[in-house]
């Protein structure tokens, strides 16, 4: 036993690793790539786990020592996956990089798992799991990606080090060796940290292969690395400053899509005094159906619309919500005189919107929808966009006045995009119906524009009506709408036709009911009332309304290739590796047993792991900040898991699906219930966490009670290898969750996953036999 507790705080080392490494990974990939890419990491990293435990069924080193070997062989894993990404970030050396990783701390955690009791080393790797998650949090509020790769590579070392000294079972040559072995590699990386957090020697667009295939979107390789004058990094998303021609560039996840400037500009009040009642020609911002409007700002960004919003309404009526830190940080301290002071008077809410709205029993006047998605523009396929579904947009109009209406900004630069923002006006046409609208097109004003880098808003031929105009498909082409909470008729209608006349010269209306209605928006607008997209069929369009359940705007056609593609090459990598596992596995004598044990290990790997990415995915809107919502999601489930492993010698498996059945589905539907029925914000988050706890503990009795079986089955040596196919299905399954959440939805990934449990249960033990 004394042996047991020495070994289980460094399991629990390992796992916390693994989760740190995994989302900081994650996170730098998608700044360097995409969300796409990104997930990539998790099925690399599973396939690195499954490797290691593979290898642990043919190691038998001592424990202690393995750990320091461990510890030695994950700092310089991490490095040289470090040193891949920016250097040579081509798909066979990252994923052999970053799988690379995760063999190390694992080979020890399935070293353990196979020598002493499952349920127990479960528990100690579950809680590691969930203090990474912690770990990772509170490490991105003190450094940025690098630093914290940098740090890892210093610091897990020493930690083998210190657990290798601290052994009884070391001698004290042996002591002597890991000391000039370990130290050496401390100090290297400790100087790195110290030159990276001194310097900011290392930040990626100083060190960046300009060569590498990044988007060519990127500022990677669009800008000169000299012109960098500040970088900021959290779990919401990397921001980078660059200066050029006067002003500051401010790139979101690697894209230059914001600036400032150093003028300011003249209040609200000034215009009024003087009698001034269309003070703005800003094409993004339709304003003149009330006069100083309250204005609730979702992303206020680097100076975005703040500067216009002050123009046409004291500041005491703009609430600005900007959930990401960096943002504020710019503009409120470190760039507050170069932004010209575009941040001054006002009061900025750090947080998710939805949230803050949900709390919220105000009304406004304008609710800001300006370019908000996951990615860099609708044009951009990419992750969830939780503000563009049916549930959001009836928050907002829940939270309008009378006269209030949702100001949308989008860049629909190509056919994707323009397929996207049909997607979107659907939802929003749909939702209105909902509400009692008698012609929901009355509720629409839409104008378009492009933008020049030689004139601010050039009054310029748009070309055709037809997707092939000319300026349609640049980067340059901008569509604005809003969407009215009541018909846009009488002294409405008048009022924007007003606003119109005054804009005319930097815009283009292109939809007003009875006044302008161009041939596209015509037709689009016959299609959703008639509920038949025939004509859309042949590009594949997806005419399903936005929804939490289906939350992708920028993927609005049945058939996407990046997903696919990347659903094709992990399967075939699972396959290829599940099946050598199997064969391993099934080798010597009781071949039915290890089959049986087998295919339950893959049930369980599968299941957990759409289970884990679809809970991720559907509370991210019911926790204010995207941290908060890592740890007590994914930290909640994975500690509950491991608390779940003790269980397992206790609560038959087909006793745990039993349960696990309803509590998982209601855990799904939960943050829809919530939502509509008003569940005050701090009771649904402590009622969220309740509910993913539960999840986890019941899903936390498969995989221990599948070992223990193993022992008592005189199967204890091939514990490696079947920890490593649980780890190659969940790998797959990373990469099938988001394939199902696009085409299918979450809830349906949901009952595959349950489905997975229950003939889990089945092949491990039948009822009859577990009574």
């Amino acid at each position: 036993m004394s042996a047991l507790r020495r070994g289980f705080p460094k399991v629990t080392a390992m796992a916390a690793f693994i989760l740190l490494v995994e989302t900081v990974l994650f996170h730098l990939v998608a700044v360097l790539f995409d969300d796409f890419t990104a997930t990539g990491v998790i099925s690399w990293a599973v396939l690195g786990i499954g490797l290691g435990a593979w290898v642990a069924s043919r190691v038998e080193l001592e424990e202690d020592l393995l750990f320091l070997l461990c510890c030695v062989g994950a700092g310089a894993t991490v490095l040289g996956a470090a040193a891949v990404l920016v250097l040579y970030p081509s798909p066979l050396p990252m994923a052999l990089a970053i799988g690379a990783c995760f063999f190390f701390p694992v080979l020890y955690i399935a070293l353990v798992f196979r020598r002493h009791a499952a349920d127990r080393v479960y528990l100690f790797e579950m809680a590691g799991a969930g203090l990474g998650v912690i770990a990772t949090v509170a490490l991105f509020g003190l450094l940025r990606s690098e630093g914290i790769l940098l740090l890892i590579a210093a610091a897990t070392p020493l930690l083998g080090l210190l657990g290798y000294l601290t052994s009884p079972r070391a001698s004290r040559r042996g002591r002597w060796l890991a000391t000039l072995l370990v130290l050496p590699l401390v100090a290297g990386g400790g100087t790195l940290l110290g030159l990276q957090v001194a310097n900011d020697t290392f930040n990626v667009i100083k060190v960046f292969d300009r060569d590498a295939p990044y988007d060519e979107g990127k500022i990677f390789n669009t800008s000169r690395p000299q012109r960098l004058v500040a970088s900021y990094d959290s779990l919401v998303g990397r921001i980078d400053v660059l200066k050029a021609k006067g002003q500051h560039l401010v790139c979101y996840n690697g894209y230059a899509n914001d600036h400032f400037k150093p003028f300011q500009v003249k209040p609200y009040e000034h215009y009024r005094a003087k009698g001034i009642e269309w003070p703005t020609g800003d094409a993004r911002v339709f304003y003149g159906l009330v006069d100083a409007p309250r204005v609730f700002v979702i992303g206020s960004a680097a100076r975005g619309v703040t500067k216009t919003l002050k123009k046409i309404t004291p500041v005491s009526n703009i609430v600005p919500i900007e959930i990401n830190p960096g943002i504020l940080r710019i503009m409120e301290e470190d760039f507050y005189e170069e932004s010209g002071r575009a941040y001054e008077g006002l009061e900025p809410v750090h947080g998710n919107a939805l949230s803050i709205l949900r709390t919220s029993d105000d009304l406004y006047d304008i609710i800001t929808l300006i370019n908000t998605h996951s990615g860099r523009t609708i044009g951009y396929r990419s992750g969830p966009d939780y503000l563009h579904t049916a549930e959001s947009y009836e928050l907002y109009f829940d939270h309008l006045d009378e006269d209030g209406y949702l100001l949308f900004e989008e860049r629909p630069f190509n056919r994707s995009g323009e397929l996207g923002l049909y997607r979107m006006i659907h939802t929003v046409w749909n939702v209105l119906a909902e509400r009692g609208a008698e012609d929901p097109a009355q509720h629409f004003l839409m104008w378009d524009w492009v933008v020049s880098r030689t004139l601010k808003y050039p009054a310029i031929d748009l070309g055709t009506e037809e997707p092939g105009g000319v300026y349609r498909h640049r980067e340059a082409y901008y569509r604005g709408m809003i969407v009215t909470r009541e018909p846009l008729v009488g002294e409405r209608r008048e009022r924007a036709l007003e606003w119109y006349r005054d804009a005319a010269h930097v815009v283009r209306m292109v939809y007003l009911q009875d006044h302008v209605e161009q041939a596209e928006f015509a037709q689009l607008f016959d299609m959703i009332e008639a509920d038949d997209f025939a004509p859309l069929a042949a590009e594949g369009f997806d005419s399903a309304p936005l929804t939490n359940d289906r939350p992708f705007a920028s993927l609005s056609t049945r058939s996407v290739p990046e997903v696919s593609g990347m659903v094709r090459t992990s399967g075939a990598v699972s396959l290829g590796l599940g099946l050598l596992l199997l064969l391993g596995t099934a080798a010597g004598s009781r071949r039915g047993v290890a089959l049986r044990l087998s295919v339950f290990n893959v049930l369980v790997g599968f299941g957990y792991f759409l289970i884990e990415i679809l809970l991720l995915q559907v509370y991210q809107n019911v926790f204010v900040s995207p941290s908060l919502s890592l740890v007590l999601v994914l930290g909640t489930l994975l500690i509950a898991s491991g608390a779940g492993g003790t269980l397992a010698g206790r609560l038959a498996p087909w006793k745990a699906t039993a349960l696990l059945m309803p509590v998982a589905l209601l855990t799904v539907q939960a943050p829809s219930f919530f939502l509509a029925v008003g569940v005050p914000g701090g009771l649904a988050k402590v009622l969220s966490v309740v509910l993913v706890a539960a999840t986890g503990l019941l899903m936390g009795v498969f995989f221990p009670r599948g070992l223990q079986r193993a022992g008592e089955w005189g199967l204890r040596e091939r514990i490696p290898h079947l920890f490593a196919l649980n780890s190659v299905a969940g790998s797959f399954a990373v990469v099938l969750a988001l394939f199902l959440g696009i085409r299918l939805g979450y809830s349906s990934g949901m009952v595959i996953a349950l489905g997975c449990y229950v003939a889990a249960a089945l092949v491990l033990a039948p009822p009859q036999t577990e009574r």
